[in-house]
């Protein structure tokens, strides 16, 4: 998710509260699937059904993200 912050003005209205600075707040979500190999999986020991947990990894060049 990628959120950006813009400066704009404020909506004209005549019960606008008074403030020295106005915001606005804009949220992308950004949707991947990532898929790898695991190689020698036939020697993991984990039983039918157990919890297999990869390390953490970063998505592309954004290291923002964690995964």
């Amino acid at each position: 998710m990628a959120v950006s912050r813009v400066p704009s003005p404020p909506l004209q209205e005549t019960n606008t509260p008074v403030a020295e600075n106005w915001c606005y707040t804009q949220v992308k979500v950004v949707k991947f699937s990532y898929m790898w190999t695991i190689n020698n999986f036939s020697f993991c020991r984990e039983e039918m059904g157990e919890v297999l947990k990869s390390s953490t990894f970063s998505a592309g060049a954004n290291d923002k993200l964690k995964w």
